[in-house]
């Protein structure tokens, strides 16, 4: 990555200022010292604290009685995977299997905080069961 995702200070018309190298600095030490520079603006950093990070995973297994096949299934699949990312600030994938009438879903969401990641999750499991198309045969809720 060029710049590493921090924002440079804007010219006219949208245009970006480039950041100066020091004179016999390579190209990486340039990078990374601006790594450690941000790292240590956002009040962490490689010797200093430590920030908590909690990942929450949902594994649900659906039975979709209306599906004739694949493309009814991936129909209803992909309707729900997309309003769930939508909705709730969670990653969401189909993991199979390829039968017509079975899918079995994974979200996970990450946060420092265990209760904001079980409320996101519950709320993205109530929304699976308020699935007109689908019943939610077994749901489980893992913090890692």
């Amino acid at each position: 990555m060029r710049y590493l995702d921090e924002r440079l200070p804007r010219l006219g018309r949208g245009r970006r200022d480039r950041i100066p190298r020091r004179r016999g600095d390579s190209a990486q030490d340039n990078l990374q010292e601006r790594a450690l520079t941000r790292l240590a603006r956002a009040g962490s950093s490689p010797g200093g604290t430590t920030v908590r990070v909690v990942v929450g995973l949902l594994s649900v297994d659906l039975f979709i009685s209306d599906a004739a096949g694949l493309k009814d299934r991936r129909r209803v699949v992909k309707s729900l995977l997309d309003r769930l990312t939508d909705r709730h600030n969670v990653a969401a994938a189909d993991l199979g299997p390829d039968r017509a009438t079975q899918a079995t879903l994974a979200v996970t969401t990450v946060a420092n905080d265990e209760a904001h990641v079980h409320r996101v999750l519950n709320g993205a499991l109530n929304m699976i069961r308020s699935e007109p198309r689908a019943v939610c045969e077994r749901a489980e809720i893992e913090i890692l």
